[in-house]
């Protein structure tokens, strides 16, 4: 073997070196390009799938603002049902002391009466 074959050989087993590390580092971008574009797509299809939940449930249920709305009239009925409480027991306590005087003046009348038949047949 001459020098100059030993030398071309040398050159061409660098080259097959160079060329076997260059195809290796484009296949690893490769892999790790194709293994993102999985994920992306991945991602992009657990977004759709949640976005579409989402539409559902919003769909079924009941607008925030009405939520809101019903929370105020059931806390102003709340407060109303108190009032009427408060209010019903002042009426019967009213009403228990209107019948008593009722029954006091029903009693004076009564003794006025009896009071007066003795003064008209006495």
């Amino acid at each position: 073997m001459t020098a100059e074959h030993h030398e071309v050989h040398d050159n061409s087993n660098v080259n097959d070196k160079s060329i076997s590390k260059a195809d290796n580092e484009n296949l690893l971008v490769e892999g790790i390009r194709r293994q993102m574009l999985e994920f992306t797509e991945s991602i992009n299809s657990k977004i759709e799938a949640f976005e579409t939940e989402l539409n559902n449930l919003t769909a079924r249920s009941v607008p925030m603002f009405v939520l809101e709305g019903l929370e105020a009239t059931v806390k102003e009925l709340r407060t109303d049902k108190d009032n009427l409480l408060k209010e019903n027991s002042e009426l019967r306590e009213k009403n228990l002391n209107y019948a008593l005087i009722t029954s006091d003046l029903y009693s004076k009348v009564k003794d006025l009466q009896h009071e007066r038949d003795s003064l008209v047949t006495g």
